[in-house]
């Protein structure tokens, strides 16, 4: 004589017993599978680290054509200064270039800028952003 009858409590514990163990074989063969794709490299368009307050301290992106990192720092106010790294694949007739941008409260302030078969460009801003007094003669 058996020593449970069919569809007892025991059977029930039993089955999910069994879907619980099933899950967990599943959940670690994930994760193991997380781990060695974690563990070579992250693939992703946009990696954004911040501070606790949410600044966007740095940012690494990149989509079909086109990648940068930028990096920000906080002004006195509410503006930021950044350096911006990109390259840039050939486009419509434009070469290739890669280049550094300095910025200043959102204006690019600096740059040098290498297109490909050509001399780079070296370029500072003559003067601040904003308005300007006339030129007295």
């Amino acid at each position: 004589m058996p020593d449970h009858t069919p569809d007892s409590r025991h059977d029930h514990l039993s089955a999910r017993l069994d879907a619980l163990e099933a899950s967990i074989v599943d959940l670690r063969s994930r994760l193991d599978r997380l781990r060695r794709q974690l563990g070579d490299e992250v693939h992703t368009r946009r990696l954004v680290i911040a501070e606790a307050d949410g600044f966007a301290r740095v940012v690494l992106s990149g989509d079909a054509t086109f990648g940068s990192i930028t990096v920000r720092a906080r002004s006195v106010g509410s503006g930021t200064v950044a350096v911006d790294v990109f390259a840039a694949d050939a486009r419509g007739g434009d070469p290739a270039h890669v280049g550094v941008a300095l910025i200043d409260a959102g204006d690019v302030v600096a740059a040098v800028d290498a297109l490909a078969g050509r001399p780079a460009v070296v370029w500072t801003q003559a003067q601040p952003p904003g308005p300007q007094p006339p030129e007295s003669r």
